[in-house]
């Protein structure tokens, strides 16, 4: 656990950063998955004004599997909605015999609403054929909001006076949204 940094600061206002790391004992049970840990890296993407991008999560094995392997994922809300911000997703993730790396791909929304970064989870079950799956595997899908407040083209502007005494006067306005 890192906290109270100095000459720096963690991202998004974070007071506390933490890791958790797995030890390899492979020393005694043989029993299968009792040797191999899932790994799942956390994606960030642009959301987009519309269609469908992205987020590719890269889960990997510690060891290969000697017969083929699958295990069932699942997403979870967070500040992102199903439906809304993303395409929820209940599936499974089938290693090959011998295969280590894969990729999971989570359909995300685009839209032109102006919003902060939202996030989703990544979530896998429980199974015996990993040995770290006992307790849930999370990964956290960040979609990236990429839309912009948009303000007026034109600025009218009227100049009117005479010798020392001009005045200048404008106007201009923002579209629907936040102030700026």
């Amino acid at each position: 656990e890192l906290f109270d940094p100095s000459n720096g600061v963690f991202p998004d206002g974070a007071t506390t950063m933490r890791a958790t790391g797995f030890i390899l004992d492979d020393d005694g049970d043989t029993s299968a998955g009792a040797k191999r840990a899932l790994f799942v890296s956390d994606s960030r993407v642009l959301e987009g004004d519309s269609g469908t991008n992205y987020a590719v999560f890269l889960v990997e094995l510690s060891r290969p599997p000697t017969t083929d392997l699958t295990l069932s994922y699942h997403t979870l809300d967070s500040s992102a909605v199903a439906s809304l911000d993303y395409t929820a997703v209940n599936s499974s993730l089938t290693f090959l015999a011998g295969q280590t790396k894969a990729t999971i791909l989570v359909p995300i929304i685009g839209d032109g609403n102006v919003e902060g970064d939202e996030t989703f989870k990544l979530s896998f079950d429980s199974t015996d054929q990993v040995a770290n799956a006992q307790v849930p595997i999370l990964a956290l899908g960040t979609i990236t909001n990429d839309d912009t407040i948009g303000i007026d083209d034109t600025i009218g502007i009227t100049v009117s006076g005479s010798g020392e005494s001009d005045s200048i006067t404008g106007s201009s306005g923002n579209r629907s949204g936040p102030r700026i």
